[in-house]
């Protein structure tokens, strides 16, 4: 009776564990789109972008030089690259083979879990994407660690309006504004406007805005960087192993060391 119930433990184990694994499976996030692919849901078509998930209901159609990478919620990295339209089969044979837990399928992980969270979030509200407006932040992004000689601050302003670009130290309170019709400013990590090792906190201001956007971030020590560098080479190295460019790569090490080289 003893082994019965043990043995009833372990299918009801393995048959948990299997679930899970086939349900990890039937979600897939797009992390890289390549060109403009399409998406097939019930006849209707879209363009595919990242954060964007796709299920049993979905078709994808690529044409000549297009290209995805989607990940599951185990880790695992799937690249599609032919011409053609394809079900969510043609995905999961289109698995890059990465059979060594390494810190890319752990990070995988992660990344699916947070995107797929989103996902289910905007669904649930509605969301309806729009234009950012003028003076959206785009970076530094918020709480982001620098590791930068000079700094590219970005902002959307396509209508070239007047908006002015305010930074403060944290660390001295002092600060200054530069207005402009532009839509960045770049400054140099000099000891003076930008010093290493402080924090900043930065925003744009239009004219009558009550209630204004801040990004904080800190500019780190040489010493700080090069204690991240072992790590950072390792998952750089993984990621050029699994066939992401430059740009891509840089993203994906901003997301998950949190710093911008």
């Amino acid at each position: 009776m003893e082994k019965l119930s043990r043995l009833t433990r372990i299918i009801f184990i393995m048959a948990l564990l299997s679930f899970q694994l086939i349900e990890a499976q039937e979600n897939f996030c797009l992390i890289e789109v390549k060109g403009m692919p399409q998406i097939e849901v019930k006849e209707a078509y879209r363009t595919a972008k990242k954060g964007d998930v796709l299920d049993s209901k979905h078709k994808i159609q690529l044409r000549e030089n297009e290209a995805i990478k989607l990940i599951d919620g185990t880790g695992n990295l799937y690249e599609v690259k032919e011409v053609g339209s394809f079900g969510i089969d043609k995905v999961i044979a289109s698995k890059v083979e990465n059979n060594k837990v390494s810190v890319t399928k752990k990070y995988f992980t992660y990344l699916y879990k947070k995107m797929f969270t989103q996902h289910q979030n905007n669904s649930k509200a509605g969301v309806v994407y729009r234009l950012n407006p003028s003076g959206t932040l785009l970076f530094p992004a918020n709480k982001r660690r620098i590791a930068k000689d000079t700094i590219r601050f970005e902002w959307t302003n396509e209508v070239f309006q007047p908006l002015t670009f305010s930074l403060v130290n944290l660390n001295t309170k002092r600060g200054f504004k530069i207005t402009t019709n532009g839509n960045y400013v770049t400054l140099p990590v000099d000891g003076m406007t930008l010093k290493e090792g402080s924090s900043y906190q930065w925003t744009i201001l239009a004219e009558g805005d009550l209630k204004p956007v801040y990004h904080n971030f800190t500019i780190l020590k040489k010493a700080d960087i090069t204690a991240l560098d072992p790590k950072v080479m390792v998952f750089k190295k993984e990621l050029l192993e699994l066939g992401f460019d430059k740009k891509k790569i840089n993203a994906l090490i901003s997301d998950h060391f949190n710093i911008q080289y």
